[in-house]
């Protein structure tokens, strides 16, 4: 009797995971689809609360929120590429230890990123359909407060996928993630190639949107095809709640916003991208051009906004 009740109970377990396992790919799908029409998706609670404390912890490195020592000590170092913005890269980690069958860290950071790697890598599955794929970028980053705004960029010019993933709530406050919606069409999403009319038509966009005439609703002499571009360029930003993940396009034209906040904003990056086309896929005048017109479209598009 205790055998066969084990064994139902097995069976049951097994029947409920199988029931959230086609769940989570079903929701993957719908989620997928909105990244490729949209260039962006949310999906709620990707996190267990468990998973977002063990994250939390070894991101904040405060007395608040101590970390076990010698787990912090096996973690690299982070580095401050742009003022008040703390990376810890484990790309390289996961991929010459943590991920190895052969692996013998037991630590609860490497448990949770196993974890959590999953699920994204779930939902990338799912989305690059029979492409291959790759993990190209695993990281903890907390943004201080009085960190200043990046600089705009992309992650890569063919159609990867980047998650930024809170481990506490982002409010506009803490410097989301913000977004050009519209840019991801500059570059082709198969082999990063560039799309010229898509280009042109968001640079004249951006300079029809940075001239003397902002309303374009009133405007009869103006070129329809710069006022359409302008009109359909979008600031979105990316205020989730914590344990939730915003993934969008990696060839989106986006940065990390300025913390005004007295409190710093913890995540976790994790990006994938076509197996045959490493980031960023741009050299240094792309990225310098790409900057310039990232910034006239942000000061004319929150211009137009505040009116």
């Amino acid at each position: 009797m205790h055998r066969a009740g084990t064994a139902a109970a097995t069976v049951a377990a097994a029947t409920v995971a199988a029931s959230v396992a086609a769940s989570a790919t079903t929701l993957y799908a719908k989620k997928s689809a909105d990244v490729h029409q949209h260039g962006y998706t949310t999906v709620a609670s990707l996190l267990s609360e468990e998973e977002r404390a063990v994250l939390l912890r070894h991101t904040r490195r405060s007395p608040a929120a101590p970390a076990n020592s010698a787990e912090l000590d096996a973690l690299p170092p982070t580095a401050e590429p742009t003022k008040g913005r703390f990376h810890c890269e484990l790309t390289t980690t996961f991929h010459r230890s943590w991920n190895r069958s052969d692996c013998k860290t037991t630590s609860s950071i490497r448990t949770t990123v196993l974890s959590v790697e999953s699920k994204t890598a779930e939902f990338a599955k799912i989305y690059f359909d029979k492409d291959r794929f790759r993990l190209t970028q695993l990281q903890l980053l907390d943004s201080e407060p009085n960190s200043a705004n990046q600089f705009w960029h992309i992650d890569n010019t063919t159609g990867g996928l980047t998650f930024v993933i809170a481990l506490e709530n982002i409010t506009p406050q803490k410097g989301p993630t913000e977004l050009i919606l519209g840019t991801q069409h500059v570059h082709d999403s198969r082999d990063g190639s560039l799309c010229l009319m898509n280009s042109i038509n968001m640079l004249r966009g951006a300079l029809f949107l940075s001239s003397s005439v902002n309303d374009v609703d009133d405007v009869d002499d103006v070129d329809a095809t710069a006022a359409a571009a302008a009109a359909a360029v979008t600031l979105k930003t990316a205020c989730v709640e914590e344990r939730d993940a915003f993934i969008f396009d990696s060839r989106l034209w986006h940065r990390g916003g300025a913390n005004t906040s007295d409190v710093s904003r913890p995540v976790m990056i994790v990006r994938y991208d076509h197996s045959n086309y490493s980031p960023p896929g741009i050299g240094i005048v792309g990225t310098s051009l790409l900057r310039f017109v990232g910034w006239l479209i942000e000061d004319t598009v929150l211009g137009r906004a505040s009116k």
